[in-house]
Protein backbone atom coordinates (compact mmCIF):
# COMPACT_ATOMS: atom_id res chain seq x y z
CA UNK A 1 0.00 0.00 0.00
CA UNK A 2 2.82 2.43 0.93
CA UNK A 3 4.57 1.67 -2.35
CA UNK A 4 1.42 2.61 -4.26
CA UNK A 5 1.12 5.91 -2.35
CA UNK A 6 4.79 6.75 -3.01
CA UNK A 7 4.33 5.90 -6.66
CA UNK A 8 1.24 8.12 -6.94
CA UNK A 9 2.99 10.98 -5.12
CA UNK A 10 6.03 10.60 -7.41
CA UNK A 11 3.82 10.71 -10.49
CA UNK A 12 1.93 13.76 -9.17
CA UNK A 13 5.21 15.58 -8.39
CA UNK A 14 6.52 14.75 -11.87
CA UNK A 15 3.33 16.08 -13.52
CA UNK A 16 3.50 19.31 -11.49
CA UNK A 17 7.19 19.69 -12.43
CA UNK A 18 6.50 19.17 -16.14
CA UNK A 19 3.51 21.54 -16.08
CA UNK A 20 5.63 24.21 -14.40
CA UNK A 21 8.38 23.83 -17.00
CA UNK A 22 5.99 24.12 -19.90
CA UNK A 23 4.44 27.41 -18.77
CA UNK A 24 5.00 29.94 -21.53
CA UNK A 25 6.01 33.41 -20.43
CA UNK A 26 5.87 36.25 -22.99
CA UNK A 27 9.27 37.12 -24.41
CA UNK A 28 10.34 40.69 -23.72
CA UNK A 29 13.74 41.57 -25.15
CA UNK A 30 15.75 43.47 -22.55
CA UNK A 31 18.57 44.38 -24.95
CA UNK A 32 16.51 47.36 -26.07
CA UNK A 33 16.42 48.95 -22.65
CA UNK A 34 19.17 51.13 -21.25
CA UNK A 35 21.97 53.17 -22.72
CA UNK A 36 25.63 54.03 -22.32
CA UNK A 37 28.87 52.08 -22.55
CA UNK A 38 29.41 48.36 -22.41
CA UNK A 39 32.47 46.31 -23.30
CA UNK A 40 33.33 42.64 -23.24
CA UNK A 41 36.62 40.82 -23.72
CA UNK A 42 36.34 38.24 -26.50
CA UNK A 43 40.00 37.26 -26.91
CA UNK A 44 43.60 38.35 -26.34
CA UNK A 45 43.56 42.14 -26.81
CA UNK A 46 40.23 41.74 -28.64
CA UNK A 47 37.14 43.47 -27.24
CA UNK A 48 33.57 44.16 -28.29
CA UNK A 49 32.69 47.76 -27.38
CA UNK A 50 29.11 49.08 -27.36
CA UNK A 51 27.75 52.56 -26.96
CA UNK A 52 23.99 53.10 -27.05
CA UNK A 53 22.28 56.49 -27.06
CA UNK A 54 18.61 57.40 -26.78
CA UNK A 55 18.36 59.31 -30.08
CA UNK A 56 18.64 58.41 -33.73
CA UNK A 57 22.19 59.66 -34.39
CA UNK A 58 24.58 57.14 -35.95
CA UNK A 59 27.47 59.64 -36.10
CA UNK A 60 27.22 60.49 -32.42
CA UNK A 61 26.93 56.83 -31.37
CA UNK A 62 30.00 55.96 -33.47
CA UNK A 63 32.04 58.82 -31.98
CA UNK A 64 31.09 57.82 -28.44
CA UNK A 65 31.95 54.16 -29.11
CA UNK A 66 35.38 55.17 -30.45
CA UNK A 67 35.89 57.35 -27.37
CA UNK A 68 34.98 54.42 -25.11
CA UNK A 69 37.34 52.13 -27.08
CA UNK A 70 40.12 54.71 -26.63
CA UNK A 71 39.50 54.84 -22.87
CA UNK A 72 39.37 51.04 -22.60
CA UNK A 73 42.66 50.75 -24.50
CA UNK A 74 44.30 53.20 -22.08
CA UNK A 75 42.88 51.24 -19.13
CA UNK A 76 44.56 48.12 -20.51
CA UNK A 77 47.82 50.12 -20.65
CA UNK A 78 48.01 49.75 -24.41
CA UNK A 79 48.73 52.42 -27.02
CA UNK A 80 46.41 51.97 -30.00
CA UNK A 81 43.49 50.02 -31.40
CA UNK A 82 42.06 49.10 -34.77
CA UNK A 83 38.40 48.51 -35.55
CA UNK A 84 38.19 44.97 -36.89
CA UNK A 85 34.42 44.96 -37.40
CA UNK A 86 31.59 47.37 -36.72
CA UNK A 87 27.82 47.36 -36.59
CA UNK A 88 25.25 50.07 -36.22
CA UNK A 89 21.82 49.29 -34.78
CA UNK A 90 18.98 51.80 -34.81
CA UNK A 91 15.61 51.11 -33.24
CA UNK A 92 12.58 53.35 -33.67
CA UNK A 93 9.14 53.02 -32.10
CA UNK A 94 6.88 52.95 -35.18
CA UNK A 95 3.58 52.02 -33.52
CA UNK A 96 3.17 53.14 -29.90
CA UNK A 97 -0.23 51.47 -29.53
CA UNK A 98 1.10 48.01 -30.44
CA UNK A 99 4.61 48.70 -29.05
CA UNK A 100 6.15 47.87 -32.44
CA UNK A 101 9.82 48.70 -32.81
CA UNK A 102 11.60 48.81 -36.18
CA UNK A 103 15.20 47.60 -35.98
CA UNK A 104 17.86 48.38 -38.61
CA UNK A 105 21.13 46.52 -38.19
CA UNK A 106 23.98 47.44 -40.51
CA UNK A 107 27.50 46.08 -40.81
CA UNK A 108 30.18 46.80 -43.38
CA UNK A 109 28.61 44.25 -45.77
CA UNK A 110 24.85 44.74 -45.51
CA UNK A 111 21.81 46.01 -43.61
CA UNK A 112 18.91 44.03 -42.22
CA UNK A 113 15.55 45.41 -41.16
CA UNK A 114 13.10 43.74 -38.81
CA UNK A 115 10.39 44.67 -36.36
CA UNK A 116 9.31 43.29 -33.02
CA UNK A 117 7.04 44.21 -30.14
CA UNK A 118 8.51 45.50 -26.88
CA UNK A 119 6.19 47.13 -24.34
CA UNK A 120 9.19 48.44 -22.36
CA UNK A 121 10.95 50.24 -25.22
CA UNK A 122 8.94 53.46 -24.90
CA UNK A 123 9.51 53.68 -21.13
CA UNK A 124 13.08 54.88 -21.79
CA UNK A 125 11.89 58.18 -23.25
CA UNK A 126 10.26 61.30 -21.88
CA UNK A 127 8.45 61.95 -25.15
CA UNK A 128 6.93 59.17 -27.25
CA UNK A 129 7.53 61.25 -30.39
CA UNK A 130 11.30 60.81 -30.23
CA UNK A 131 11.44 57.15 -29.19
CA UNK A 132 14.60 55.95 -30.97
CA UNK A 133 17.93 54.43 -30.00
CA UNK A 134 21.23 54.09 -31.82
CA UNK A 135 23.91 51.62 -30.82
CA UNK A 136 27.41 51.43 -32.26
CA UNK A 137 29.16 48.09 -31.76
CA UNK A 138 32.88 47.90 -32.44
CA UNK A 139 35.11 44.85 -32.40
CA UNK A 140 38.56 46.23 -31.63
CA UNK A 141 42.05 44.78 -31.43
CA UNK A 142 44.45 46.65 -29.17
CA UNK A 143 48.23 46.91 -29.36
CA UNK A 144 51.30 48.48 -27.84
CA UNK A 145 54.13 50.36 -29.52
CA UNK A 146 54.11 51.38 -33.16
CA UNK A 147 50.71 51.76 -34.78
CA UNK A 148 50.05 49.67 -37.91
CA UNK A 149 50.46 51.48 -41.23
CA UNK A 150 48.30 49.26 -43.41
CA UNK A 151 44.96 49.84 -41.61
CA UNK A 152 43.27 52.76 -39.92
CA UNK A 153 44.30 52.78 -36.28
CA UNK A 154 43.40 55.01 -33.36
CA UNK A 155 45.80 56.38 -30.76
CA UNK A 156 44.63 55.67 -27.20
CA UNK A 157 46.30 58.80 -25.80
CA UNK A 158 45.13 61.43 -28.28
CA UNK A 159 42.04 61.94 -30.39
CA UNK A 160 43.72 60.97 -33.68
Amino acid sequence: MMTLIYRLLSIAAFVVFIAGCSTQYPYTPTHSIGHGNFSEKVGDNLYRVHHKILINSPTQAQQLAVSHARSLTRDMQLDWFVIVQQQLVTEVLIDPHNNTVQRNQCSQQNCQQSSYQNPYFKTQFKSRDDAATTEAILHIRMGKGLRPDDVQSYDAHTST
